[in-house]
């Protein structure tokens, strides 16, 4: 009997042309330095992430993964159709924990053709996942007519580790092939 419900009901929701990054957790990585475009038109609204990180963070949305190298890292959108998109980075899916958001959110239109950008910078830790949640006003609900817009975050690869992940777990003979001043300039 249950089965029966099921398939419909998956049916509907592919039926429903929801991008597949539209949920946290199934955010799309991200490489350095390579555009990525994307579009917020059959995006859902992220309610938990409402009102957390940055001024429409209650819009519907898409989620992009960024991996920290311990570099400092700016992350850029952009808007390819006239739509005023912004976005905000968070620390942990599904949370309200928020790492920030571009200063100025004044809803001005960032166009990709311009070379106009929205950035927001900040020190990725290594090994550590940020999730850049892009948003857009969409008008007319029902039109789910999103933003078109280009996403990328640049980090340059020459730059020293800022943020170092440091395991604390190291052993005694890790220690003394390193040098143990070596490791204390570490700790």
């Amino acid at each position: 009997m249950i089965s029966r419900l099921l398939i419909p009901l998956a049916f509907i929701a592919t039926a429903v042309g929801a991008p597949s990054n539209d949920r946290c957790v199934n955010a799309r990585p991200l490489v350095a330095n390579q555009p990525v475009d994307g579009d917020t038109s059959d995006a859902n609204f992220d309610f938990n992430a409402q009102g957390v990180c940055g001024a429409r963070s209650d819009r519907s949305a898409v989620w992009y993964r960024i991996t920290g190298t311990g570099r400092e890292v700016t992350v850029q959108v952009c808007t390819n159709n006239g739509k005023t998109t912004d976005f905000g980075v968070l620390t942990l899916c599904n949370s309200q924990d928020c790492k920030g958001f571009p200063a100025v959110n004044t809803g001005l239109i960032y166009d990709c053709a311009q070379n106009n950008t929205l950035d927001y910078r900040f020190v990725a830790e290594e090994q550590e996942w940020y999730y850049v949640h892009v948003r857009s006003d969409i008008g007319d609900i029902n039109a789910r007519d999103g933003s078109q817009f280009t996403v990328q975050y640049l980090e340059d690869e020459n730059d020293p580790v800022v943020a170092p992940q440091v395991s604390s777990a190291m052993g005694l003979s890790a220690m003394l092939s390193l040098g143990v001043s070596s490791v204390l300039a570490l700790v």
